[in-house]
């Protein structure tokens, strides 16, 4: 995944509170198997399951492969729309879009013409779960 355009525009994040500290929002999307039901990255090799309700750092999750130059660091791509991140699944049943929480972002910029950041650190959250594809096209809480 990457992105296809870079830009320093300013972008409008959703807002949550955690702890009693406001953080951005964004969507991105996993894969789900209900044999362990955890939640997977969606990148070819990464099998280690990502823990929910935990600050995770990208640097954790990376893949000796993701040490490709780039004109930007590494870190999570996240959809600022969930619209976006719907946009760009691969549309196989077992994937959902989950609302994270982020920060430190290295890098705004277009991904197939929606808004993305990307960033060091996410935050799944258990609480906040829409899924698509599988269940049609009703959101399931």
């Amino acid at each position: 995944m990457c992105l296809d355009k870079f830009t320093k525009e300013r972008f409008k994040y959703e807002k949550y509170e955690l702890n009693g500290e406001e953080f951005n929002v964004g969507y991105k999307i996993f894969e789900f198997r209900s044999s362990s039901g955890f939640l997977y990255s969606l990148c070819k090799g990464n099998t280690e399951p990502r823990p929910l309700n935990t600050w995770i750092h990208e640097k954790d999750c990376r893949l000796k492969t993701h040490t490709i130059m780039l004109n930007y660091l590494v870190g999570w791509h996240i959809y600022i729309e969930k619209t976006g991140a719907l946009l760009n699944r691969r549309r196989t049943n077992r994937e959902i879009c989950k609302k994270v929480l982020f920060r430190t972002i290295v890098r705004k910029g277009y991904q197939t013409g929606c808004k993305v950041v990307v960033a060091k650190q996410i935050y799944i959250l258990s609480d906040e779960v829409w899924c698509k594809g599988r269940y049609g096209d009703r959101d399931e809480r």
